[in-house]
């Protein structure tokens, strides 16, 4: 007896089928959704590793920065000090050169001293007191040489006359001519007064020279040193001077007058910087020099 399909059991599997056909992008759609849901968590794992990585390499970068910055300041530490040693080894360096060169000429100083101080004179006004020293001008008339600065306010206020004395020699002085520019007042004296001669050429660098003058009154004060620079309008010597200095003579080896001293730099840590300005200039301002 042949057996026949139950009609039924056909009807079922058909319409499995068409469910099942129904239901397969549902399904892809659900695998995929899973596959990217699961990228995803991939994704924030490996963010959250990479930014992990980032918050460790900028902790390495700053503390990397900070040992930069340390080495940097040891290495400027280093420097300031060679560089304080240097300054140190160069004044070491200008005092002796300087002591040698006045070791040297301890006598030619005595002599210089000598041969200079009868022709230096305390200038005295009212309200200030300096130095000034003799010169003969081109027509032969000896006139007396200072700063500006110490005769300043008896000139503003009229005055001319000057007090000149050297140990017990007393005479009065003119002021005859004065350059407030250049610092410089010319004094024509009551009486004939020995000249010093004249060196207009700038002197050479590491020259002794002299100073003499009356710091704070004491007349005929002698100072040594050498010529540390020439300047643009100044001789910059290290010879000490103080207040009263003021317009005395700068001369030298030769007792030749090469600059009028007319200020020095002072303070904490200052030392030698003296300045005069040279002779030529008074020659070419305040009076004519003899040739």
């Amino acid at each position: 007896m042949q057996r026949g399909r139950c009609p039924r059991h056909n009807a079922s599997r058909t319409l499995l089928g068409a469910r099942l056909q129904r239901l397969a992008p549902t399904i892809v759609a659900g695998l995929l959704l899973a596959g990217v849901v699961a990228a995803l968590a991939l994704l924030t794992l490996t963010a959250r590793e990479l930014s992990t990585q980032i918050e460790l390499v900028r902790g390495d970068v700053a503390r990397l920065s900070l040992e930069l910055h340390a080495t940097n300041e040891r290495v400027e530490g280093q420097r300031e000090l060679l560089s304080a040693q240097g300054d140190q080894q160069q004044e070491a360096l200008r005092r002796i050169t300087e002591a040698e060169a006045i070791l040297e000429s301890d006598v030619e100083i005595a002599d210089i001293a000598r041969m200079v101080r009868p022709s230096v004179f305390t200038v005295e006004t009212a309200w200030a007191i300096g130095t000034g020293f003799v010169m003969s001008t081109r027509t032969g008339e000896a006139v007396v040489i200072t700063n500006y600065h110490v005769v300043a306010d008896l000139w503003r206020t009229g005055g001319r006359e000057v007090t000149l004395h050297r140990e017990e020699h007393a005479l009065t002085g003119r002021i005859a001519n004065v350059s407030v520019e250049h610092d410089l007042a010319v004094i024509v004296p009551s009486d004939a007064l020995t000249p010093l001669d004249l060196e207009r050429a700038p002197p050479e660098v590491g020259a002794l020279v002299v100073a003499v003058g009356s710091p704070y009154g004491l007349e005929g004060t002698v100072s040594s040193g050498i010529v540390s620079a020439i300047r643009e309008d100044r001789i910059q010597f290290s010879a000490p001077i103080s207040p009263g200095n003021s317009g005395g003579p700068v001369v030298d080896e030769s007792g030749a007058v090469v600059g009028v001293v007319v200020e020095k730099v002072a303070g904490v840590g200052y030392e030698g910087l003296s300045f005069a300005i040279p002779i030529d200039t008074v020659c070419l301002t305040v009076t004519s020099c003899e040739e």
